[in-house]
Formats: structure tokens, C-alpha cells, sequence
């Protein structure tokens, strides 16, 4: 008899554990899937912040005319896969856990360089050169 209370209490403690197991799993996917949407949401914000950034420092110096210049830094967030800058646009492709998102920013200048693909922060010189505004790595 004694062994079948033993039996019993054991069963008991593994029903707690599957009842608690039942209410944690939920509540750690739920957390883990909000965690991955938040990430690709901050990639997606430091993406349009980097082509607002060009675009408008490209704006500024253009209307300042030739030889004007300044130095910018931005910030290449994780997961872009491809970039970038021709004629009049800054674009930017970031990968995120729901699909690819395209940032396309527009400038009032033209304007020619190249950003990376990697994540980090990038000091750039962008310099009016007559006609088009160069964005080049310093």
C-alpha cells in the first residue's frame, strides 16, 4: 500500500509539472516571437534613419552650392542585404523575421557613392562636386 502512495504522489508532481509547462510554453513563445519583431523593427528604423540621413545632408549641401562639404556618421543596422545610391535615391533592403522591406529615401540632388551591407556605424565625407553631391568613405 505504501508503494501506491508513492505512485500516486509522483503522478501528482508530474501532472503539476505538465499543467505549468502547459501555461510556460505559450507565454515563452509569445515573448520570443515579440523579441524577433521588435529586432527587424529597429533594423527597419536605423535603415530609414541612414538614407534620411544621406538624403538630407545631400539636400543641405547642394543648396549650398560647390565645394561645400561636411562629415556624416550613420548607422548600418543588421540584416540589410543590399543598398544602394544612384541618381536621386538612397535605397536600402533589410531582411526581417516577416520578409525583405525596402527603404527608398529621395533627394534633391544627385548623388554617387556606396554604403556597406554589414552592420556598424560608418563616418562618410560628402562633398558637392559641381553637379551631384559624393558620398565617399573617410
Amino acid at each position: 500500500m505504501a508503494s501506491g502512495k508513492k505512485g500516486q504522489a509522483a503522478f501528482e508532481y508530474m501532472a503539476i509539472v505538465v499543467i505549468v509547462m502547459m501555461f510556460i510554453i505559450p507565454l515563452w513563445y509569445y515573448g520570443l516571437s515579440t523579441r524577433q519583431g521588435v529586432s527587424g523593427d529597429m533594423s527597419i528604423s536605423y535603415a530609414k534613419n541612414a538614407a534620411r540621413k544621406i538624403t538630407g545632408t545631400a539636400d543641405l549641401l547642394y543648396s549650398q552650392r560647390e565645394n561645400a562639404s561636411v562629415k556624416i556618421m550613420i548607422h548600418i543596422p543588421d540584416g540589410v542585404q543590399y543598398t544602394e545610391i544612384s541618381n536621386r535615391n538612397v535605397l536600402i533592403v533589410v531582411a526581417t523575421p516577416s520578409g525583405n522591406v525596402t527603404v527608398l529615401e529621395q533627394s534633391k540632388a544627385n548623388i554617387t557613392g556606396t554604403i556597406p551591407t554589414v552592420k556598424g556605424d560608418y563616418y562618410y565625407m560628402m562633398r558637392v562636386m559641381g553637379d551631384y553631391v559624393n558620398l565617399s568613405s573617410s
